[in-house]
């Protein structure tokens, strides 16, 4: 019976020694687990937790149902219910491992990245297949059914990959990248998006297509400021609408009240309009800069400036009676107003005005 108990107080005794050993100037702290066992292998003590694991390694805290610490190569994985903490950044998964050394978490499966304000309000929240989280540089790599969604400015995004520094707010993404502002109801589509401060300004690469309520636009470089709603478009850009297709050598864009208010046509303008939803665009007009001015989605007014050519077929009945009138002129200046239904309220032109206006006529079914 002596025997026994000196045996037991023994194993006591190195067990105490041991956690008191593993415990002693580590750079991790265990906060909670239900069940703990530690083992020796290779002169390396591993450490492993099971219900309710709350640990601190280094300055990074970590909760999961099961936790395994590597003292050796100061390593952990965590699995399921995976939580981890770093200031206003909490990261969530089924799996993560953390290297203390180069302070890189990796995680996957079903994974989200909540980052919050200094008033614990959310600012931005990261979805993605998988995650790494660099603390050294304050880096975030995500990829794979990536989701992005910036809650200050109404901003989601999506791609195949995405990159984000924490303390500048730059970052970019590619792999079929996507952002949508629900704010200015636009969507933005391209090969590469880079964004920075925080999606305050976005700049879209190669095959960028803008999709909005009034129209698409397309181009090979965009830049995009979220907070004074602007946008400025080159790189062969086009735009396309329900009326018309228009092309220069810049566009630019402005946005009021979260709606399209003016656009901008620079250099080597031409617009070609129909009056009609899904008419020929018969109309055309070049110059050197078009204003196109937008009221309730529909275009108020139109100023073209400098080598303005143009040919307007105003047409009143005309699948009826074929009665229509053609005004090809050449100017330095041109307005044009527009009713709520689209059609040509007032044709004004200043300096330099050369051109012809013609009338047409013909009773039904006989030719012009």
């Amino acid at each position: 019976m002596k025997k026994l108990l000196a045996i037991f107080l023994i194993v006591i005794s190195a067990t105490i020694v041991l956690s008191n050993e593993l415990l002693r100037d580590k750079s991790y702290r265990i906060i909670n687990s239900d069940n703990v066992l530690l083992n020796k292998h290779n002169e390396k003590y591993i450490l492993n937790m099971n219900g309710n694991v709350n640990f601190f390694y280094g300055q990074i805290e970590f909760y999961c149902d099961k936790g395994t610490i590597v003292e050796g190569n100061e390593t952990a994985k965590l699995f399921n219910n995976v939580v981890v903490k770093k200031d206003t950044l909490t990261i969530t998964s089924d799996y993560a491992f953390y290297n203390n050394i180069d302070e890189i978490v990796q995680f996957s499966g079903n994974v989200i990245a909540y980052e919050y304000d200094l008033n614990k309000q959310l600012k931005r929240e990261f979805q993605a297949d998988t995650l790494i989280y660099n603390k050294k540089i304050e880096k975030i790599i995500a990829a794979k059914n990536v989701l992005a969604m910036e809650y200050t400015e109404n901003i989601t995004a999506k791609s195949g990959y995405l990159e984000y520094n924490r303390n500048d707010g730059y970052g970019f993404m590619n792999i079929q990248p996507q952002i949508e502002n629900k704010k200015d109801s636009l969507t933005i589509s391209s090969e590469k998006i880079e964004y920075f401060a925080d999606f305050d300004k976005v700049v879209a690469m190669f095959n960028v297509h803008t999709k909005l309520a009034e129209a698409d636009i397309f181009s090979n470089f965009l830049i995009y400021y979220n907070e004074e709603g602007t946008a400025v478009y080159t790189g062969d850009p086009r735009i396309e609408t329900e009326f018309g297709r228009g092309s220069a050598e810049t566009f630019n864009l402005l946005f009021v009240e979260n709606k399209l208010a003016h656009v901008e046509f620079i250099n080597n303008c031409r617009i070609d309009f129909a009056f009609e939803e899904e008419k020929e665009f018969t109309n055309w007009l070049t110059a050197e800069k078009i204003d196109i001015y937008f009221k309730n989605k529909n275009p108020e007014s139109m100023l073209a400036e400098t080598k303005v050519t143009y040919q307007i077929i105003s047409e009143d009945e005309k699948e009826n009676s074929k009665d229509y009138s053609k005004n090809v002129s050449t100017s330095n200046k041109l307005e044009l107003t527009f009713t709520e239904d689209n059609k040509i309220e007032e044709i004004r032109q200043f300096e330099n005005i050369q051109g012809s206006y013609i009338f047409k006529s013909a009773r039904r079914n006989n030719a012009e």
